[in-house]
């Protein structure tokens, strides 16, 4: 199928399990739960939700679709609501922060989606499933999560330190998920993204990365936001991990982590 599973063998005894892939019902995430539907007898579709997110309904449409076009497959879409575990992200070290990288630490994606992988990591604990997956692209840079030089590798050894396999199904030069989502059937029109056809999560927020990025690259490379953000981004990302061995270590009792989930 791909790079991705390659390391994945047929009768690797975690399979059953199943594997949790964040899912925004968008044309990225729902090729990769295509794909997974095709190596794990179960997906789970965790959809987060929280203040700023728009449309959270939206995915139900396509999992429907995959429903029908992938019947071997038990698809479980689930709801998360994660904004006390985005919070505690975006105010770890907030001033310390502020002083070291400015403005940087207004802007919501990257403490998003760290604070997304953290819970996404975490129903993976909880469930007994040790397979998760996102809907990376090549071609968004400019998002820490599907940066190779900002986030990816760091996320794959993240969920690894606690026995669970990060993988990227879609992460693939030249792959426009739009064409292959509609040659499965899963979509009715080869343009979706930006579209009414476009079932996914919206984010109101998000123009506030755009904001950044024109601002900061008026005077920077992009190698120098790379670097940045990838030194700002790990601090938090380091943070997740301590209060996670935490938890772990105390079997969930009193820790930080039960306190978020409450």
């Amino acid at each position: 199928m791909g790079a991705w599973d390659a390391a994945i063998p047929a009768d690797d005894p975690r399979l059953p399990n199943g594997v949790a892939l964040m899912y925004s019902g968008g044309c990225d995430s729902t090729l990769a739960a295509c794909r997974l539907a095709q190596r794990f007898p179960k997906v789970h579709l965790v959809t987060f939700t929280r203040f700023g997110f728009i449309q959270t309904d939206a995915p139900s449409v396509h999992a429907e679709r995959m429903k029908r076009r992938f019947s071997q497959t038990e698809f479980i879409a689930h709801k998360i609501a994660y904004g006390k575990f985005y919070e505690e992200i975006e105010s770890f070290h907030r001033l310390r922060s502020l002083w070291k990288h400015g403005t940087m630490t207004s802007v919501p994606c990257g403490h998003c989606k760290i604070s997304m992988h953290w819970r996404n990591l975490l129903f993976c604990l909880e469930n007994g499933v040790k397979f998760a997956a996102d809907g990376a692209v090549t071609g968004n840079e400019q998002f820490a999560e599907q940066n190779p030089k900002i986030l990816m590798s760091e996320l794959v050894d993240f969920y690894g330190q606690f026995g669970v396999t990060l993988v990227h199904p879609v992460h693939e030069p030249g792959l426009s998920t739009e064409a292959e989502l509609f040659s499965l059937g899963i979509t009715d029109q080869l343009a979706v993204k930006r579209t009414r056809a476009d079932k996914q999560v919206i984010c109101s927020q998000h123009i506030l990365l755009a904001a950044y990025m024109r601002r900061y690259l008026a005077n920077h490379t992009f190698e120098e936001y790379e670097a940045e953000t990838k030194l700002y981004l790990n601090t938090k990302l380091d943070h997740a991990r301590e209060l996670t061995e935490a938890h772990m270590a105390n079997g969930g009792v009193g820790s930080a982590i039960a306190a978020l989930m409450a």
